[in-house]
């Protein structure tokens, strides 16, 4: 990479004046000794064609991501998956019990807090099962 002490300050004149006559068009007449060879670099990059892209380039391509996407997508859910499975079996494991003891005793007191809880509950449970439906609704149009 060149720093700004390396470039040459003449030349960059050189190439920015035949750049701007080329984008002018300006004669060739106008250009120096020094800017003329790059007039010609200036004019063959303002028309060099484009390619044209195959007709089914956008689907081709939308395919493409979607095939990669939908392996890395399954690959990481079934990583997660298998994560949060070991995780709830450990945790199941070593507090089950005391766990289950207490929200057994908290249950039975019938206190304001256990209601609450079961509200909660109920409200994540009903939700998941409201956006499963909304999803299938909407996947069905």
């Amino acid at each position: 990479m060149n720093t700004p002490h390396e470039i040459d300050e003449l030349q960059w004149q050189a190439q920015e004046r035949a750049r701007r006559n080329a984008r002018l068009h300006l004669s060739s007449a106008a250009d120096d000794a020094a800017s003329a060879p790059y007039r010609l670099v200036a004019q063959a990059l303002r028309n060099t064609p484009m390619p044209a892209l195959p007709p089914e380039f956008a689907r081709d391509v939308a395919r493409r991501v979607a095939r990669a996407g939908d392996g890395l997508e399954r690959a990481l859910t079934l990583g997660l998956a298998v994560a949060l499975g070991i995780g709830g079996t450990v945790t199941a494991l070593v507090y089950g019990a005391a766990w289950w003891q207490a929200s057994a005793s908290l249950l039975a007191s019938g206190s304001p807090a256990a209601a609450g809880w079961l509200a909660a509950l109920a409200g994540c449970v009903g939700l998941s099962w409201l956006t499963g439906r909304l999803r299938q609704a909407v996947s069905a149009r």
